[in-house]
């Protein structure tokens, strides 16, 4: 059986930002286009806090919500407590690619698993950030990537393997 890819998809500042007060830090309508288009239709997976700030399942996909809080329930997600629960889930139902679609604590405990990212990286410092991509050194092949300016803002979309 064909095990699916898992990857990772986030916008990161300069200095590897996520977002702060758990919602994103920017508005930049190119990358979300590209973060829906990619996800689409694919299992995603994401933190309790990465799913109450953006209060709703990602439409068009199987959503899965890891929190370590026992009773934690909402529409449309299930939900595991650790990301190897997680990621054992979504592979019996998605066969081709995995999204973990952060926060920056899923993405830490996720790296181990994670065989492609797919970043946005703004050409920006974020200063109010609280929460902050992992290190990902050995993500070292570009597969893909090129660059649009938004808003006055340089965003570049690369797509690494290891």
């Amino acid at each position: 059986m064909h095990k699916p890819i898992i990857s990772a998809i986030a916008a990161i500042g300069r200095n590897r930002e996520l977002g702060a007060d758990k919602k994103l830090i920017w508005d930049f309508p190119t990358d979300m286009k590209y973060f829906r288009d990619t996800v689409r239709g694919h299992v995603v997976v994401m933190g309790r806090k990465t799913f109450e700030g953006v209060g709703r399942p990602m439409p068009g996909s199987p959503n899965i919500v890891m929190t370590r809080q026992p009773d934690w329930k909402a529409d449309g997600v299930e939900v595991h407590a650790t990301i190897s629960e997680a990621l054992d889930r979504a592979r019996e139902i998605e066969p081709s690619e995995i999204f973990v679609i952060g926060g920056g604590q899923i993405y830490i405990e996720a790296m181990p698993w994670i065989d492609k990212l797919y970043l946005t990286l703004i050409d920006h410092d974020y200063p109010q950030a609280d929460a902050f991509f992992p290190p990902y050194e050995k993500f070292k092949q570009v597969v893909k990537s090129w660059e649009v300016v938004e808003n006055g803002v340089k965003l570049e979309f690369r797509e690494l393997s290891k």
